[in-house]
């Protein structure tokens, strides 16, 4: 009897024994995992605060960049309204020096129109040979917010050529206070270069005003004077090439730049046609040899 309950005990002991041993290692395996889990979780943590640092850093650059395009925007309005300033000053400056030109052809032979400018206060004005060619009578009206009531001058050719497509006319007046074009030069003009045009495209079509067209220099090209015309010369001209917007009308207007010098003649421009913003002026280096060559 005594060694059964000594067998016993000692299965009972066994028993406990393993029992604790397994619920140890079990509570082991439990604590390894919660470590594991606990790791992980501060890897996860770590990864989120470096996302939301770069998160962070990625919204202080977009408002760094949105300010920057505010403080870009800001200067291009500042830039376009300076612009628009300076073009208007420039108009006020060159209006006055530019006239309008009609021309009859004879009697019941009709007529045509085009612009000049006057280039000296004595009632000397530069236009395009081809606006007066064959002209019988040439009246010439200076430029007003309608020419219905400027002042108009009848004018004589003083010197014309086909070759350069440039003519001097002289109104008949005695007048010495007119307003006359500064005159520029080459070193005025620049591709890339903010010029405007002022002209009579259509005539008194438009209810006779004159009209200004803003662009810029896109070139400088070296073609014979002929290149667009049915002539016959072997006369090169460093033409200003300009998108200004010239039209039929326009023909012996000024080119002008913001500083309101005359340095161009528009001779030939396609703003009717496919070619629209490919137009020609001839330049003040050739304009001023010809012009002194008759008043100096």
């Amino acid at each position: 009897m005594n060694r059964f309950l000594t067998a016993l005990l000692v299965i009972l002991l066994a028993t406990g024994t393993i029992f604790n041993g397994v619920t140890l290692l079990q509570s082991d395996s439990n604590v390894r995992q919660t470590q594991i889990d606990i790791s992980s979780l501060s890897n996860d943590n770590a990864t989120l605060e470096a996302s939301l640092v770069k998160a962070q850093s990625d919204e202080a650059s977009l408002s760094s960049s949105i300010t920057a395009l505010q403080n870009s925007i800001a200067q291009l309005n500042t830039t376009v309204q300076t612009l628009g300033q300076t073009v208007a000053a420039a108009v006020t400056k060159i209006q006055p020096s530019v006239v309008y030109v009609e021309v009859t052809y004879g009697r019941n032979q009709g007529g045509a129109s085009g612009s000049g400018v006057i280039i000296r206060s004595n009632g000397y004005v530069l236009t395009n040979q081809h606006v007066v060619d064959q002209a019988a009578s040439i009246t010439v009206t200076l430029a007003t917010d309608d020419l219905s009531k400027g002042t108009t001058f009848t004018a004589t050719v003083v010197k014309a050529s086909a070759d350069l497509d440039l003519a001097i006319l002289k109104l008949n007046t005695t007048r010495t206070d007119l307003p006359a074009a500064t005159m520029g030069s080459a070193s005025d003009v620049s591709v890339g270069k903010t010029v405007i045009a002022c002209g009579f495209p259509l005539g008194t079509d438009l209810l006779g005003s004159a009209t200004f067209t803003a662009g810029i220099v896109s070139a400088i090209r070296t073609m014979p004077s002929s290149y667009w015309t049915e002539l016959s010369s072997s006369v090169n001209i460093n033409y200003i090439q300009t998108d200004t917007a010239i039209t039929h009308g326009n023909s012996g207007d000024g080119l002008f730049t913001l500083d309101g010098k005359f340095i161009g003649v528009p001779s030939y421009g396609f703003g009717d046609s496919g070619a629209a913003g490919f137009n020609f002026a001839i330049p003040m280096d050739t304009v001023l040899p010809f012009v002194q060559s008759v008043i100096g």
